[in-house]
């Protein structure tokens, strides 16, 4: 019987608990989506799956620029950068690397 009561008791605070944690998540991420960009659309290269994103020509910045109601165009490079030696290839192992550009407009828009 004691048995029964403990599982029953386990139960109940383990299913109150997917509940407590699925609803911050919830909250999480609606907080997340509600807050305001200043981005309207995002233009990126048609890749299929992997981990490298595609290029996209870097005249296709003018061409938005010149498109009307764009007011600015922030081209971005983002990639995982690798350390290499003369005597071996890039290193494989570690830690993520991770490498994105910043520029003077971000900081701009960037809210500390």
């Amino acid at each position: 019987m004691l048995l029964t009561a403990v599982a029953i008791i386990l139960g109940v605070a383990f299913i109150a608990g997917s509940y407590v944690f699925t609803d911050t998540l919830k909250d999480a991420f609606d907080v997340l989506f509600e807050q305001e960009s200043t981005v309207d659309i995002v233009v990126r290269a048609d890749v299929q799956f992997g981990l490298q994103g595609g290029r996209v020509p870097e005249s296709l910045v003018d061409e938005l620029e010149a498109l009307p109601g764009v007011a600015r165009v922030l081209p971005r490079c983002r990639g995982s950068p690798s350390r290499s030696t003369r005597r071996a290839s890039p290193s494989a192992g570690g830690p993520a690397n991770l490498a994105f550009s910043w520029t003077e407009l971000d900081a701009e828009l960037t809210q500390c």
